[in-house]
């Protein structure tokens, strides 16, 4: 009877199949359940508790659901060979984990817990529940109290044995009208909706973050499986984004994944983000972001009506793009600046999250922990979002919470990608078998599993190609699982859900052409490794020799000189053109400011970047959002349009930068002080000082602009 069984429970809308993380908690998978019912045509109801008792119980003693386990292990009784369901107190912690961990399988016993590679768990009415559910009839809309009757009529054990259950009728049920007031203390919901339509975007609200169903094409679950499959040998298929290629072609792609996630809603929350630093900005910003993360939803930090404003004396004077990025990655550096307290090295130079627990002990981890741990994972999509490579997090980490915690997502081309030497390991894992020899595997044992290579000495065939999948695992992502909850704090702030449906991950798998692993690694592209990195952005134009005629003197050394290339050469370059005026000078500098990596080829274009768009990185949509320098005259009113303050400003060297816009215009004429001036210089004692050439002076000054422009965003 089981097809005739499944196929009543369909007609009903009392059955659905969802594929979820093992993380998932039951509390969440029962709200989910709940809100499918009632948004069924069979438009399930149930009784609510009054909110003054509400206010004063957990989530899991809400729930209109009650989770059955097989009692006595799943083994038949003997008086009458019936398996008895009994009812499971759900914890707020319980997850699909702990029911494959229990010891006496009584939720996964294999042909009644677990059919099909599909774990099946069972669901009972909360009892003495004083709204029975109503469900739409052909004649009036009535509250029936009989279905269980129905079932038990039709598929009970004495149905089977031959007993007469055709002499059953349903017992009369009230009509509509007869309880409309019991009814009217039951919560409204909106317009039913057909089954195939019961996706988390279109759910009733919930606080809880939505779990894809069955019953769409783009879940981000694969079945669980009772056997591990050998690594790499099927090709994995991420599940699709329901998302249009377009979003990725608009020209600004935050906005429009912005109005994409929340613009549709009537009247979405606006975000003010303000502050006289980017300090207290992005303070501002994670306070929201923690609010966000405790109500369990980020419809607000994800609103299309948002506003960054960098203010003075309670008046703004910046606003927009390029200060909304700035504030984020400052926001991030709060982490990066302390990365040992949470981050922790992986393959590659890369890292993942640190974790402080394993996981029998992680649900006693401070709220606080857990909830920065949420507000990191905000952070690094607002980075993706916005185009900036969260680094030091690995490719993999972000890879692996897009497509929900699904190790099989490291395929071999992305692992290969990134990580060639971890490639050619697995490989000489795979080919060496149960019997090979372990050796050339003895240090990565000890680094990233700590063990011993004895201790793998007696593992058989299904042994060796199991433990191939956790070195994908261990290496890359954590020697703790997926609901190990400072792992799973770190990806609900990833998916960065809202009560509307929206899920960022969903939109990561939409991206054209690949997916979200063509999408890390053109956001990885973001990251600066020397002026080539951002050559193809840069537009650089200077004065010619007759427009410097009409200010400079023919004899100056300025004259004849290429000022796009003066630029180009101090970007190519390294290392303190003046290393005792760059120590007076860095006390008084943005703290964000990495000095220790002065020396590295990197450091001056990323110095560069990070003062003309307020990151450290290029633009990844697009070649044509172009980082433009002006070389500008003393009549330049683009550059300050009040002539007494614009020349004061440029006689000291005030390089002016508009960040929304990326654009840059660098005064020629401190250009020709300096050139005019005499080197070495003097200090007041006739002492020769810094800097002891024209060369000095001017990357001198160029470092010092830039560097300054750094957190405080100036905008003339």
């Amino acid at each position: 009877l089981l097809g005739s069984f499944t196929t009543f429970l369909d007609n009903y809308h009392l059955r659905f199949v969802y594929r979820l993380p093992i993380d998932t908690k039951i509390v969440e998978l029962i709200q989910v359940a709940t809100n499918d019912m009632k948004n069924s045509s069979s438009q399930w109801r149930f009784s609510e508790p009054s909110s003054s008792l509400t206010q004063y119980l957990h989530p899991n003693e809400t729930l209109h659901l009650q989770l059955l386990r097989m009692s006595n292990r799943g083994l038949p009784r003997k008086s009458d060979g019936l398996i008895i369901l009994t009812r499971q107190p759900v914890d707020h912690q319980l997850t699909l984990a702990h029911l494959f961990a229990n010891p006496y399988k009584v939720f996964v016993k294999p042909g009644l817990g677990i059919r099909d590679s599909r774990l099946v768990l069972n669901f009972g009415q909360w009892p003495n529940t004083s709204f029975p559910a109503t469900v739409n009839t052909l004649g009036t809309l009535r509250r029936h109290s009989c279905i269980g009757q129905r079932m038990h009529s039709l598929f009970s054990a004495d149905h089977e044995c031959g007993a007469n259950t055709s002499s059953w009728t349903a017992p009369q049920c009230e009509s509509e009208d007869d309880h409309e007031a019991e009814l009217s203390e039951v919560e409204d919901t909106s317009t039913p909706i057909s089954r195939s339509a019961t996706t988390p975007t279109h759910a009733a609200p919930v606080s809880r973050p939505s779990l894809p169903t069955d019953s769409t094409a783009d879940s981000t679950r694969q079945p669980i499986s009772v056997t591990p499959p050998r690594l790499w040998a099927t090709h994995w298929t991420p599940a699709p984004g329901r998302y249009s290629g377009r979003l990725f072609e608009a020209t600004i792609f935050s906005k429009a994944l912005f109005e994409t996630a929340t613009g549709t809603l009537s009247n979405p929350a606006k975000l003010v983000i303000s502050g006289e630093d980017f300090s207290e900005l992005a303070q501002a910003l994670i306070k929201e972001i923690k609010l966000a993360a405790i109500a369990g939803d980020f419809t607000k930090i994800l609103s299309s009506d948002r506003s960054f404003d960098r203010t003075q004396g309670g008046l703004v004077v910046s606003t927009g793009t390029g200060i909304e990025k700035e504030t984020i990655y400052t926001a991030y550096r709060f982490f990066t600046d302390h990365e040992g307290a949470w981050f922790f090295p992986r393959f590659g130079n890369k890292s993942s999250i640190a974790t402080t627990m394993s996981l029998a002990g992680s649900s006693f981890i401070s709220t606080d922990r857990r909830l920065n741990l949420v507000v990191l994972g905000c952070l690094t999509s607002l980075m993706l979002i916005h185009g900036l490579a969260p680094d030091p997090i690995s490719p993999a980490l972000i890879q692996w919470a897009i497509n929900g915690c699904d190790v099989h997502s490291l395929t071999r081309d992305f692992v290969g990608e990134w990580f060639p030497e971890l490639r050619a390991l697995l490989d000489d894992w795979t080919d060496c078998g149960p019997g090979g020899d372990l050796e050339p595997f003895q240090t990565h044992l000890a680094i990233y599993h700590d063990m011993q290579v004895a201790s793998l000495r007696t593992r058989d065939l299904v042994h060796h190609q199991a433990f191939a999948l956790d070195m994908v695992y261990t290496a890359l992502i954590s020697t703790q699982p997926a609901q190990q909850s400072e792992l799973s704090s770190f990806v609900t702030g990833v998916r960065l859900g809202c009560r509307n449906g929206f899920d960022f991950p969903e939109v990561v798998r939409s991206y054209t052409g690949g997916g979200s692993a063509t999408f890390i690694s053109r956001i990885w592209t973001s990251l600066i490794h020397d002026f080539a990195t951002i050559q193809p952005y840069l537009s650089i134009f200077g004065l010619t020799s007759r427009q410097l005629s009409n200010f400079a003197d023919s004899a100056s050394s300025i004259q004849g000189m290429d000022l796009c290339d003066l630029l180009r050469k101090f970007l190519q370059g390294s290392g303190a053109p003046c290393r005792r005026l760059l120590d007076q000078a860095i006390p008084h500098l943005s703290k964000l400011i990495r000095w220790e990596e002065i020396d590295e080829a990197a450091f001056r274009p990323k110095l560069f970047c990070y003062a003309v768009t307020g990151s450290p990185h290029v633009e990844w949509a697009d070649v044509e959002q172009q980082m433009v320098v002006h070389w500008v005259g003393p009549n330049d009113t683009a550059y300050y349009d009040d002539p007494i303050a614009r020349a004061r400003f440029m006689q000291y060297g005030q390089i002016a930068f508009r960040t929304c816009f990326k654009t840059v215009r660098i005064p020629a004429m401190h250009l020709i002080h300096l050139c005019n001036s005499s080197y070495p210089a003097h200090d007041d004692e006739g002492n020769e000082v810094e800097p002891f050439t024209r060369d000095q002076a001017i990357e001198h000054w160029l470092m010092m602009q830039f560097a300054g422009a750094i957190g405080g965003a100036t905008y003339m």
